[in-house]
């Protein structure tokens, strides 16, 4: 059986907030709300780590290995050890829970 998800678009957006809701803890969910208030700033992971870092009272290690789980879930796109010096910018579904993510944050 072949689900035509076109058909049902707002039905798939809401469970896929409801699972990223349920499955991202807290620290991913307040980075994400960073990412969101800091788009388009032209920053890579390694420097938005560091900012976040200072900003959320983290460590930068921790920050950079919740930004690489972002990244590696689709959640945000950007740089990696083979493709370095690209910005970090949220994917179209990271956009989607990070503006879900902040309405609620407000």
């Amino acid at each position: 059986m072949k689900i035509k998800t076109q058909i049902y678009p707002e039905y798939w957006k809401n469970i896929f907030i409801k699972f990223a809701l349920a499955k991202l803890n807290k620290r991913q969910k307040k980075i994400l709300i960073e990412i969101y208030n800091n788009q388009n700033n032209g920053d890579t992971l390694t420097s938005l780590a560091r900012k976040i870092s200072k900003k959320l009272n983290l460590p930068e290690s921790t920050v950079k290995w919740n930004l690489r789980l972002l990244r590696d879930v689709g959640l945000i796109e950007a740089g990696s050890i083979n493709e370095k010096n690209i910005p970090v910018k949220l994917s179209m579904a990271g956009l989607l829970l990070a503006e879900v993510l902040k309405k609620m944050s407000d």
